[in-house]
């Protein structure tokens, strides 16, 4: 009997230290992840370069809330940090190369004066009110002249023609 106790006891003892050695790894694993998302925030390029599958950076990213928000916060400064050396990249070659494209869009992004604007999506709705407006003020002279609306063109027709010397009543 104590040879079966002895026995457990050992698979135990092989089972813990099996799960503390993939533990100690998985931590190795996040941190590298971690180091490398502070680069650039791609997700796929940052599991290239740690040589581990997307499928299983997804399943850690997933199940621990800790590494997560880790993962989120390096993200962040991976983006910022690409975000400066493509600015930089820009500048100088707006400044060195004289590049009037990479000065033009430095400008537009960087500055309240060059920036373009857009019209707002309010002033076609503007517009359609007007439109709408003045077919209605049309409508309302026409009924308040008591003159028939095919009258009232024939005669701008006339007063036109007559103007412009063209010969519209006849067409």
């Amino acid at each position: 009997m104590p040879k079966e106790k002895s026995k457990k006891i050992i698979e135990k003892e092989g089972s813990a230290k099996k799960a503390k050695t993939i533990y100690i790894r998985q931590q190795k694993e996040k941190s590298r992840l971690l180091l490398e998302f502070q680069n650039t925030d791609n997700i796929s390029m940052v599991c290239a370069r740690s040589k581990m599958h997307r499928s299983k950076f997804y399943r850690l990213y997933n199940e621990d809330v800790t590494f997560r928000k880790d993962v989120d916060e390096a993200r962040e400064i991976g983006q910022k940090f690409l975000v400066d050396g493509v600015e930089a990249r820009l500048v100088n070659k707006a400044t060195k190369e004289d590049s009037l494209p990479a000065m033009k869009f430095f400008l537009q992004h960087n500055s309240e004066k060059y920036r373009i604007r857009k019209a707002p999506e309010d002033a076609n709705k503007l517009e359609e009110l007007e439109d709408k407006k003045r077919k209605e003020i049309a409508t309302a002279v026409i009924n308040f002249s008591g003159l028939n609306r095919d009258d009232l063109i024939k005669d701008f027709e006339a007063q036109y023609s007559e103007e412009q010397g063209l010969d519209l009543v006849g067409t």
